[in-house]
């Protein structure tokens, strides 16, 4: 058993991941939401309460800190994204895929990409 004050814990947290407890919750609750926005048709309040937020407001937001866009653009964002895709004729290699500037392939950063910037 480790004998830390709150304090001590969150200090330490935050030197190994780069960011608070919080905070990479945080992070961790967005990365599940943009993913149940890709890949389920769950509304935005229902996407943002299945990863712990009970406002839909608190989810918007967060998300919208987290990738600079609201969850709304974000799925409208991966509809045209997707439409331009399969409009596309195929080169030799398959085809291409478009991300979001700033963003990774799935949305949003990777927890390994958080913690090495």
């Amino acid at each position: 058993m480790v004998h830390l004050s709150t304090k001590q814990v969150a200090r330490v947290f935050t030197d190994a991941y780069g960011k608070t407890p919080l905070a990479y919750l945080t992070m961790l609750r967005v990365e599940e939401m943009a993913r149940l926005l890709r890949e389920t048709d769950l509304t935005i309040e229902q996407a943002g309460r299945k990863v712990g937020w009970q406002s839909r407001n608190r989810a918007s937001e967060a998300f919208r800190q987290a990738t600079g866009l609201t969850p709304s653009r974000y799925r409208i964002m991966l509809a045209t994204q997707y439409r331009r895709h399969h409009d596309q004729p195929r080169g030799i290699a398959g085809s291409t895929t478009a991300c979001v500037p700033g963003l990774s392939h799935s949305g949003v950063e990777t927890v390994q990409n958080r913690r090495s910037s």
